[in-house]
């Protein structure tokens, strides 16, 4: 009897015990979405944070939901590719649909960096926003937040953000028509706005690296040193042409000008270039503010708008490269890596994909620095103070080739003009050296290729490496080569056949080499 009633209050206590409380669910009408996503490279290791967004999720009583799982997706942007590797805190990638998650914390806030770039400029476009915002909690459904669109800096989707690319984002701007992945405000036209912000940030080096992709497309050029190059900067011509070392003024008048050019001995290998990157120093007494006369960053410079740099009308003592353009200037001053003593100017242009005669010397940049502001009311100070003017580094940027670069030396003392005699205790060592080289991978010729095709690969030193053919599933087919290998270039070859010689179907595959240093990937193309 007094099991039966323990049984009957069992059963009546649980019909009135309160029911489970659903988890609170994503409402569009309370959640926000950014109205563009703006796809971003890499600065230095790190996404670069130009391209950050949040998106806010909450409930129908405008409570915002921790823990909810945030998805944006890029089925609907068939002109991008995004990064096959999302770095930004929290983040994860997935490259079949393609799509980047995130998770919301206790404000119910989701934060996003996605990097990634266009990747077929040709692809139809849709109508509207092609980027889709959606939101779970738990095991409940995924609801759609809103369309959002998506535009991105990296024009061409590889090299990272560079004049080529604002080159291209020039075409859509003047052409006059819509194209979504050069909205950057998300206004649905391109405007000022949008060219203002492709150039300051074409300008200020931001995205100066493209994420790999998740299309497999190799996203970066590999650099590799040229020995065989050198620097030159002269005042009036060239240095090959006649160009002088040293230039003297008395200071005492604001009219006229002087011109420094600076050139370069073209190493070999040149052979497609499009574009190029120098960087050229100021250097003064040591342990002392660069003069004002000097000065030309801005917005504290004094001297902001006394320099000019253009690669047109050039001296005509050496060749110049027909159809190269001078485009971002900048002038930094401090510097975050040099001393109070030193002012960078960097410059970033464009070629017409030309082959260069190694060994001979080409002038690239002409500075006009005019006279303003040197005497009278206004005039700014140390007109008369010695300076050393040091072509530092040029990267000659290829379509089809490995990028070189070539840096000053201890033994440069070409790559250094001066300004009324030499600052004290200047050294060429003391300036920063520029960029250095790292292992590549040139790409396969012939490519398309229907017999054998030769590849090319270098190490900067010693490595062990893997250097194998993967099928467009990820599945690797065949081992090149292996094991330890010296610094230098290597060669190896591809005959079109698997691991157990079979031969296999055209189609694309991907070279994949990994090295101590780097992994680095070009595709393919077999014929059958």
């Amino acid at each position: 009897m007094i099991a039966r009633l323990m049984a009957v209050a069992l059963v009546v206590a649980s019909a009135f015990a309160p029911a489970a409380v659903p988890a609170a669910q994503p409402d569009p009408a309370h959640s926000q979405v950014p109205p563009v996503i703006v796809l971003v490279g890499k600065l230095g290791s790190a996404p670069d944070p130009t391209g950050y967004f949040q998106v806010i999720v909450r409930d129908a009583l405008n409570v915002p939901i921790a823990g909810a799982s945030v998805v944006i997706e890029f089925g609907a942007c068939p002109q991008l590719a995004i990064g096959s590797q999302q770095t930004y805190p929290g983040l994860s990638v997935n490259c079949g649909i393609p799509a980047v998650a995130g998770s919301t914390d206790a404000n119910g806030i989701a934060r996003f960096i996605v990097m990634g770039g266009v990747a077929n400029r040709s692809a139809l476009e849709p109508l509207g926003p092609c980027g889709l915002v959606r939101a779970s909690v738990g095991s409940g459904p995924p609801v759609a937040l809103g369309q959002v669109s998506v535009a991105a800096f990296d024009q061409n989707g590889v090299n990272g953000l560079d004049q080529t690319d604002l080159g291209l984002f020039l075409n859509d701007f003047t052409l006059g028509l819509y194209r979504q992945r050069s909205d950057f405000d998300g206004d649905q036209s391109l405007t000022t706005i949008d060219l203002n912000l492709m150039v300051a940030a074409t300008c200020g080096r931001r995205s100066n690296q493209s994420a790999p992709r998740c299309d497999g497309v190799p996203a970066n050029n590999s650099l590799l040193r040229a020995d065989d190059g050198d620097l030159y900067v002269a005042w009036n011509d060239c240095r090959g042409g006649g160009g002088t070392t040293t230039a003297t003024y008395a200071c005492l008048l604001n009219t006229g000008s002087r011109a420094l050019v600076a050139s370069f001995r073209a190493p070999a290998g040149v052979t497609s270039l499009i574009g190029f990157e120098a960087e050229l120093e100021v250097v003064s007494d040591a342990g002392v503010a660069l003069p004002d006369w000097w000065r030309f960053d801005s917005p504290a410079g004094c001297r902001q708008k006394a320099l000019t740099v253009s690669s047109a009308s050039l001296p005509p003592g050496c060749p110049s490269i027909e159809g190269a353009s001078a485009g971002c200037v900048t002038v930094e001053y401090p510097t975050a890596d040099a001393p109070i003593n030193q002012q960078r100017i960097r410059i970033r242009g464009n070629a017409p994909g030309v082959a260069l005669a190694a060994g001979q010397e080409y002038s690239l940049l002409g500075f006009t620095i005019n006279n303003s502001k040197t005497s009278g009311l206004g005039a700014c100070a140390a007109c008369a103070a010695p300076v050393a003017l040091v072509l530092q580094s040029l990267r000659l940027r290829q379509s089809a080739a490995p990028d070189l670069a070539v840096n000053i030396a201890s033994s440069s003392t070409g790559a250094v003009a001066y300004w009324q005699g030499a600052p004290s205790g200047f050294a060429i060592t003391d300036v920063p050296s520029g960029p250095t080289a790292t292992d590549w991978l040139a790409s396969p010729s012939p490519n398309p290729a229907q017999g054998e095709i030769a590849i090319r690969f270098g190490l900067t030193s010693a490595s062990r490496v893997s250097l194998a053919v993967y099928d467009l599933a990820g599945r690797k087919i065949r081992v090149l080569a292996s094991g330890a290998l010296p610094a230098g270039e290597h060669t190896a070859s591809w005959d079109g056949r698997g691991e157990k010689g079979e031969p296999l179907p055209g189609g694309l595959y991907f070279l994949r080499l990994v090295s101590a240093e780097r992994v680095l990937a070009r595709p393919v193309v077999r014929i059958r």
